[in-house]
């Protein structure tokens, strides 16, 4: 064998080693363990009890992963041994049941196992016909052993404590009845490893090893440089298709075994992973620019093979903002590699000068659907809400009433942070052919820089606000929510009886309850017994009209929705099957009159999403060129050195004022006084790290120190007040402080990258009371 690459790199076993020989044949363990009457072995069932990621050294040198068994805390702890196996440790603090079990890995790979005196053997066979061995080797009293391709006998069999061997199967388990004070060490591998009375030492020794040399930080914020690394570490999963590593946003959006990479996310999680792993980071940048289009065109999302979660093509029809330069720049400025940066360099050009480009078709440019020189967000597939997710901010209210052009494929709104970003993306671009020996190219990027700052200042400075704003390609009226709970009434009660159905016809009725609105999200709050596709829902409630005039319904579904008034339609798109946002035709409402509403909706697929809202429409507004949302992405023309210092000045005061964005916690991805903003929705008005750390970014270009201290400040605290109390890098953090989503998502650890570069120094260097080691390169 060349080469072997091994760690925790299957997407569903965190808990587990894959071991991949020669990018031909693959084994996978994982230790399962029963709780109950239940056993358990998957990410989605480990994440609910894991209490702590690491320390995972980024070279499979050492790694440690620890949750809760019922009341016993367990860990695991292991770490290469040789050039092809690795030596392992289970110890529980109180009595528990667990099992090493080998598994199928990637559908890509066949493998078998069989019980062996000591363990068990793995046999495969490679695209060049060689049979490998695998061996996993240990010598504690088993409580059972099992073999077979049934993987629901082997859990039945293991809660039950039975033995069952089948001579040869797609899986075989090693089942433990753990003590505490017990330490069992095993070992695995393609050859004989360490001898297992050795192995304790071993870790032992690899883990003080690690501690020594690791990137870390002391003083009042904790090692939050630790947090950095284990969170990056954690989250490197294996490719078949193009047999590279890279490190995914969340595991369980890759299940079951699939590696998705989305645009910004990558670049942000190779800037991340530069800190410690510098060959990993560029693994990360190199899977995803193979995946760029032969146009250009860098997608947002790009996965591994069709599933259930991403039917259809492996990447979306959307883009993603462009910030891959400034990522690549600050990995080179904190590890310089001249021979990485003029390989990536062709690749980002590319990208940059897509946005602009023709489309074959009708020549008009892929991001700029009026020819103003301004670019807007679209979607490739004209879906309604595929301008909103190029964003990145999927459902922020920026882009709530913004419609698309079919002719363009383009929102009908002119983005500040899409054309703020591509202007910085130039000057990053400019910034690496300098270094690249590339004068000319350099000077042509400045100049389309400055350009594009001058229309930035001309079109999208809002001087009544003092802050940059999008802004709609014609006039519109205004559309005010307002908010159905407030008015909406069930058998004399606030809210809508809610009705919800198994099967999308409502076929089976599974339950009732009151609802305070109509905003459902099956991953947020499942209701027991619905499953997650196949199902449907129906609200009713009265309510009488809170105001006299022009109104419209408006549904958001990710299926077939129906809303009807007294019986009558208003909206019917019950034969759509995929996600829209659907307006009623105006209807003129009287004040106090009483209505019947019902809203109904069915999911085909997962992640089924329903809101009903209604709108009042305030023409006398019409004129209105300027959406006055305001989020991060306003203040990002500073990151591009565009504002002058007046401008600064003025932009820094709406982000100082309480009641638009600073806090206790900064910085909310929408205003303060924004009526979503009480919501506190996925990207209402929740604070994301990757939005703080581009609008930290560009304080930098022009921010007094003292202001990006403080700024620096809070988000590491915020970072760190969940970190220290439950072990999680969360996807994103309510504006009290609370992390939420999903509590394992790389990203979050961009509010420690911005303590680290607020802090500036680099080995040994204290500022502040914070001490950094091992930490290369001062941004």
């Amino acid at each position: 064998m060349k080469n072997v690459k091994i760690g925790p790199f299957y997407a569903d076993a965190l808990n587990g080693i894959a071991f991949v020989a020669d990018d031909e044949a693959a084994f996978l363990l994982r230790i399962g363990w029963v709780e109950g009457r239940e056993y358990r072995s998957g990410y989605r069932e480990l994440e609910k009890t894991l209490l702590r990621l690491g320390p995972c050294a980024a070279d499979s040198t050492f790694g440690r992963v620890t949750w809760k068994v019922g009341q016993a805390v367990v860990n695991l702890d292991w770490g290469v041994s040789g050039p092809d196996g690795i030596v392992a440790t289970l110890r529980a603090d109180a009595p528990c049941r667990v099992a090493i079990q080998t598994s199928p890995s990637w559908r890509t790979f066949q493998s078998t196992y069989r019980l062996a005196d000591k363990g068990i053997l793995g046999l495969a066979q490679t695209a060049s016909g060689q049979m490998l061995q695998w061996h996993l080797a240990i010598e504690a009293a088993p409580a059972a052993r099992i073999c077979t391709s049934d993987l629901e006998q082997l859990g039945k069999l293991a809660v039950a404590g039975q033995s069952s061997d089948a001579g040869q199967g797609q899986a075989a388990a090693i089942v433990l009845d753990l003590q505490p004070g017990q330490t069992v060490p095993f070992s695995a591998g393609f050859s004989p490893q360490l001898p297992l009375d050795a192995a304790e030492a071993a870790l032992r020794q690899a883990e003080q090893a690690y501690a020594d040399r690791r990137p870390a930080s002391s003083g009042p914020w904790g090692d939050f440089v630790q947090a950095i690394a284990d969170n990056l570490n954690a989250s490197r999963v294996y490719n078949p298709h193009n047999r590279r590593i890279a490190h995914v946003v969340c595991r369980g959006w890759c299940l079951p075994d699939g590696q998705v990479l989305f645009c910004w996310d990558s670049f942000f999680n190779a800037l991340l992973a530069c800190v410690e792993d510098p060959d990993g980071a560029k693994e990360t940048v190199r899977a995803l620019l193979a995946c760029q289009l032969p146009n250009g065109m860098i997608c947002n999302m790009n996965h591994s093979e069709p599933d259930r979660w991403f039917p259809g093509p492996r990447s979306s029809p959307q883009s993603n903002i462009p910030m891959g330069s400034l990522c690549i720049w600050k990995m080179h400025q904190r590890r310089p590699d001249r021979a990485f940066l003029a390989e990536v360099y062709p690749a980002l050009v590319r990208w940059n000068r897509w946005w602009f480009s023709p489309r074959p078709d009708s020549g008009l440019p892929y991001r700029d659907g009026n020819r103003d020189g301004l670019l807007e967000l679209g979607s490739e597939s004209n879906h309604p809400l595929g301008g909103a997710w190029e964003s990145g901010l999927d459902d922020s209210p920026m882009y709530k009433e913004v419609g698309l052009c079919e002719a363009s494929h383009t929102h009908k709104l002119i983005d500040v942070g899409l054309n703020a970003l591509w202007a910085a993306d130039c000057q990053y671009l400019a910034l690496m052919a300098d270094e690249l020996g590339r004068p000319d190219e350099a000077g042509a990027f400045r100049t389309d820089r400055d350009a594009m700052a001058q229309r930035i200042n001309d079109r999208l400075w809002n001087e009544e606000l003092g802050i940059y704003c999008n802004r709609y390609w014609e006039p519109r009226p205004h559309y005010e929510d307002l908010y159905m709970e407030r008015f909406a009434r069930h058998d004399g009660q606030a809210g809508f009886a809610g009705e919800y159905y198994d099967g999308c016809n409502f076929d089976r009725l599974v339950c009732t309850r009151r609802d305070p609105a109509i905003d459902f999200k099956w991953d947020a709050a499942p209701v027991p017994g619905l499953p997650d596709e196949n199902f449907s829902v129906r609200w009713r409630a009265a309510f009488k009209a809170p105001v006299s005039g022009e109104c419209v319904f408006r549904a958001d579904c990710t299926g077939g929705v129906r809303v009807l008034l007294d019986g009558r339609p208003v909206i019917d798109r019950w034969g759509q099957k995929g996600p829209g946002v659907h307006f009623s035709d105006p209807l003129q409402l009287v004040a106090g009159q009483e209505h019947e509403l019902t809203v109904e909706c069915f999911q085909c697929f997962r992640g089924g999403q329903v809101r009903a809202s209604l709108l009042a429409v305030d023409r006398t507004r019409v004129g209105q060129f300027f959406s006055t949302r305001l989020s991060p992405t306003c203040f990002y023309p500073m990151l591009a050195g565009i504002p002058d210092a007046r401008r600064v000045e003025r932009m820094l005061g709406v982000l100082k004022d309480e009641n638009k964005f600073w806090g206790p916690y900064v910085c909310p991805t929408i205003a303060r006084d924004d009526v979503t903003f009480p919501r506190q929705g996925y990207w209402q008005g929740k604070i994301w790290a990757p939005t703080n750390y581009l609008l930290y970014e560009s304080l930098r270009q022009c921010a007094p120190p003292g202001l990006l201290a403080e700024y620096a400040r809070k988000s590491v605290e915020l970072f760190m007040r969940n970190w220290r109390a439950r072990g999680a890098c969360h996807e994103n953090y309510l504006c009290a402080g609370e992390g939420s989503s999903e509590p394992h998502y790389t990203w979050g650890a961009l509010l420690c990258l911005i303590g680290l570069e607020g802090i500036g120094q680099a080995d040994g260097a204290a500022r502040d009371g914070v001490i950094l080691r091992h930490v290369p390169g001062a941004l």
